[in-house]
C-alpha cells in the first residue's frame, strides 16, 4: 500500500513538474549540457544486469520518421517476484535515440543516487520536432532537462532548472 501511494505521487509529481516546463514561457535556453559520464561504459538494451528497460517511438525530428527512446536502468529483477527490481541506493542510467537504420545517440549516462529519473516526450506543436524532457530526481535534488534531437549524435541539452530541496518530513505535503 505504502508503495502505492510513493509511486502514485512520484507521477504525479513528475505530471506536474513535466506540464510547467512544457507550457511555462519563462523557460530560457542556457549553455549546452553534456549529460554523459565517461566513467559509465555505455550499453544497449540487453545487457546483463540492465533489466529495467523502457521505450517509446515517436518522431523527435520532424522528418516523418519515428525514433526510439530507451531508457535504462542497472538493476535486477528480484528473482523471487519477478515483476519486481531491486533497487539499491543509487544505480547507473543511461538514455539512447535509435533512429530507423540503428543508429544510436546517447544523450545520458549517469549515475542517480537516492533517486530516479522521469522521461517524457513532449507535445508536438503544428508539424514540428518534439523535444525529450528529463526529470533527475536525485537524493535532495531535483533538475529538469530538454533535449532537442535532430539526427544521429546531432542533439542539444538545455537545461530548465536545478534545485536543491528540503526533505524534512515537516515540509512535505501529505494531503488532509
Amino acid at each position: 500500500m505504502k508503495r502505492s501511494i510513493i509511486t502514485i505521487l512520484g507521477w504525479l509529481t513528475a505530471a506536474f513538474l513535466g506540464g510547467y516546463i512544457l507550457f511555462s514561457p519563462q523557460t530560457v535556453p542556457q549553455e549546452q549540457i553534456n549529460l554523459i559520464d565517461p566513467a559509465y561504459p555505455l550499453v544497449t538494451a540487453g545487457e546483463a544486469g540492465w533489466d529495467l528497460v523502457e521505450t517509446a517511438s515517436a518522431d523527435l525530428n520532424a522528418d516523418d520518421r519515428p525514433e526510439k527512446v530507451i531508457v535504462m536502468a542497472r538493476v535486477e529483477r528480484d528473482p523471487k517476484r519477478p515483476r519486481e527490481f531491486m533497487w539499491d541506493d543509487g544505480q547507473p542510467w543511461q538514455i539512447y535515440i535509435e533512429d530507423e537504420q540503428g543508429e544510436r545517440s546517447y544523450i545520458y549516462s549517469r549515475y542517480v543516487q537516492l533517486g530516479r529519473l522521469e522521461v517524457v516526450i513532449g507535445h508536438q506543436k503544428e508539424d514540428g520536432p518534439r523535444s525529450i524532457i528529463l526529470l533527475e530526481l536525485a537524493g535532495a535534488g531535483i533538475a529538469a532537462y530538454r533535449i532537442n534531437y535532430n539526427s544521429p549524435g546531432q542533439y542539444s541539452v538545455e537545461k530548465l532548472f536545478k534545485e536543491i530541496v528540503d526533505t524534512r518530513p515537516s515540509l512535505v505535503l501529505n494531503g488532509p
